[in-house]
């Protein structure tokens, strides 16, 4: 793609997140795992408070920017209204 085809489409269409794209379903893949994978870690690390935590900090830390940016996502996919509407 060039940039005079992208300077020609409106921003909303630079912006918005289709519902139905590639990326939408793989992140949502990749936002559910993170979701189960982290009540483990949590749970392993109330269980066992002293383990070493360089590791579990990192692995906590990476889901929590995964978290985050599934939050900021959430403002940019395009609204779809209720078909009962």
């Amino acid at each position: 793609m060039d940039f005079d085809s992208l300077a020609k489409r409106p921003l909303s269409d630079l912006i918005v997140i289709n519902l139905n794209s590639k990326f939408r379903i793989w992140w949502g893949i990749l936002e559910t795992w993170c979701q189960l994978t982290s009540s483990y870690l949590y749970a392993y690390m109330a269980a066992f408070e002293d383990v070493d935590t360089g590791i579990l900090l990192t692995i906590n830390y990476v889901l929590e920017g995964i978290f985050g940016l599934s939050l900021i996502f959430k403002f940019f996919y395009e609204y779809k209204r209720d078909e009962s509407e």
